[in-house]
Order: C-alpha cells, then structure tokens, then sequence
C-alpha cells in the first residue's frame, strides 16, 4: 500500500465528495467535458477497459494510438448498480493480470442523501505486453435509480513502483471530470435532468394568500431600493457637475423618491446649525431627463425633511457597527406607521464588491 502514497496524495483533492440534493444522474444529452478533450465518441466493440456503449473522451492534441490519456463514462447495469464494489473488483481483476506490481487502493467509500459514491485508485508501474504503465481514479455514483462510473487514466512511459506519474495538467482535468460526475441538482446544474418534459409536467407550486403578498412585498421594496438608488447616483452627478457647487456644498444628505416609470427626484440638503433645509433639487421626468435647480433664497419647506431626519437617526444607532462609507434608502413601512431606512455599504471604487454590513432599521413616523 506505501508504493501508492505519493500517487494518493496528489490526488487527494480528487476525492471530496459532491454536493447534491436529487436522485437523477447526468445522461449522454447533459454531460459536459474539460475543454481539452474531444467530443466523446461511442464506443462500438469490445476493448480494455472499454465496453461497447460507453462514451470515450481523449485529448484533442493527442495521438489516438497509443493513446496518453483518456476518460470513459459507462453507465451501469442494475447488476452492477446492486454491488459497485463487485464490479470494481471484477474490473481490477480483469486491469491486473499483465501486471505484477498493480495496486488497488480504495479511498473514498460514503453513502449521502441516497447516493453512494466510491473512489478508486488504480496503478500498474508496468504492463508486460505493452512495457508502459498507468494510474487511473475510478468513481462510481449509485443511487436506486441507476449509477455512472467514470475512469479517468493516463498512460505513461514504465515507472518505479511507488513512483507519482500524474501530471499537474492531468490532476486538474480529471478534477474538472470527477466535479462534473454528479447527481443533478435543479439548482447546481439546472440542464443535466434526464427528462427536461419531466419539469414542465410537474405540478405548479402554490402559495398561500398572505405568501403572495410576502412576495410582492419583497419585489416592491427590491425595485424601490434599486430605483433610489439609481436616482440619486445620477442626480449625485449632476450636482457635483453644476461650478456652483462649490459656494454651495451638500452639507446634510439626500432623499431620492422615485415616481412612475423613470420619474423621480432627489433633495439634497444643507445644515444652518440644528435646521436642516433643501438645497438642491434635480427632478428627472418619465423619460429620465434631468432638471435641477438650487436654492439660494429663502428655502421652501420640504415634506421630505421627515424622510432625512429618520435617516440621520438610522445613521446614529448604526455608526457603532458601520465602516466606511454608506449609502441609504428610506420609504414608509407596510402600515403606513413609520419609515425603513436601509444602510448600504458603498465604495467609489468600481473593482470592488461590497458584501455583507447592511442593515434595516424600522423609525418612527416623526424621525
């Protein structure tokens, strides 16, 4: 078992096991290979390690005789799909008898949410007949419903025995297989069903009146929290565009609200000491045109000052736990008692992604 250690651990990361949640197996219509090899072709006789109907995959660049490296996917007779084991011992025995030095080491063997998965390690330093040796990963997948076993092998110049053979380049395509040789899954791989009729056959999922309402809850609030978002990136823009920002600098926050279609408008506003006032005013029509204007007299009383104060409270129960700059959507609650203020990480970076850090918090009617 030693001389196998060093070919094990190279493909140790070979051997984890898929995540999956279905009972159906990819078929020949959802099989999907690494870029490197050729499309299968289908096997017609009788060869080693081949059986006819099995789909076998070579590198593109590769000569088909002798052959460096190849993967053939069989899928399994309910026999076989009854004790995998068997059929992999049978099938060593049979990868065995020109080889005196050839070692099977099984390395992964569990059962997961009906599906039983088995890995098997396979090398011969030297076959007589042919003077070349090889190292192969078999894994098979079973469920009740059928199974697919997939052998991933290379063949090389004759080795030492306990000597590592398998190329960087060939550990990841078979990576890139034994990830592929999976039990579909409707949300890991929505394409690989056996039967795509089978979906559309399904019976429709139904939900209750007070879910329907949750929903069209949550799609109102995620495209009011995108359009507020939008009107007040481009209503930003076109302040900091206008010279006459500078005499007159946002000093205390904004409130966008949108309206029908691409309709809205965004205040932007200005501190004299503990009042708050309008300042600048950028409106945007059904079509999304801007129109904008600053306040340099006497300020009009705005109904959207509420809107701000609930923000500027938001913004101070959160700062403990806020880090760096943050953006903020306010819009009335569901019964019309108050406000929902969400603070959303920002950055003017454009290659960074914020992840994580929001929050919603719930004010009062009064701010």
């Amino acid at each position: 078992m030693n001389r196998t250690r060093t070919v094990r651990c190279v493909l140790a990361l070979l051997l984890l096991p898929c995540a999956a949640s279905a009972v159906d197996f990819y078929k020949a219509s959802g099989w999907t290979a690494p870029l490197e090899y050729a499309p299968p072709v289908m096997a017609e006789a009788e060869a080693p390690g081949v059986r006819v109907g099995d789909r076998v995959f070579t590198l593109r660049e590769s000569s088909p005789s002798p052959w460096e490296e190849r993967a053939v996917l069989h899928d399994l007779a309910p026999n076989e799909v009854a004790d995998p084991v068997a059929y992999l011992a049978t099938l060593s025995g049979r990868a065995s008898i020109d080889c005196a030095d050839f070692v099977r080491s099984t390395v992964f063997d569990e059962t997961r949410d009906g599906m039983r998965k088995l890995v098997e390690l396979w090398t011969c330093p030297r076959y007589a007949k042919t003077d070349r040796g090889s190292a192969s990963l078999e894994t098979v997948l079973v469920t009740t419903s059928g199974g697919l076993h997939l052998s991933t092998m290379g063949e090389y110049a004759a080795f030492a025995p306990g000597r590592s053979v398998v190329k960087p380049e060939q550990e990841q395509r078979w990576r890139d297989f034994s990830k592929h040789l999976a039990i579909c899954s409707g949300f890991d791989n929505p394409g690989c069903w056996p039967d795509a009729d089978a979906l559309v056959r399904a019976d429709v999922a139904t939900v209750s009146g007070a879910e329907q309402t949750a929903l069209e809850t949550i799609e109102s609030r995620g495209a009011e929290l995108y359009r507020q978002d939008q009107l007040a990136w481009h209503a930003s823009d076109i302040v900091q565009a206008d010279p006459r920002v500078k005499n007159f600098p946002v000093t205390a926050g904004w409130v966008a609200v949108p309206a029908q279609d691409r309709a809205g408008e965004v205040v932007f506003f200005r501190k004299d000491g503990s009042e708050v006032f309008p300042l600048w005013r950028v409106q945007f029509d059904a079509n999304g045109s801007p129109t904008h204007e600053l306040y340099q007299g006497t300020p009009p009383v705005s109904p959207l000052t509420t809107r701000l104060r609930a923000v500027e409270t938001a913004t101070r129960a959160y700062a403990s736990r806020c880090n760096g700059a943050v953006n903020h959507s306010v819009m009335a609650d569901d019964q019309g008692k108050g406000w929902i203020v969400y603070l959303l990480p920002s950055t003017s970076q454009s290659d960074t992604v914020m992840l994580g850090d929001g929050a919603r918090l719930f004010v009062s009617a009064d701010g």
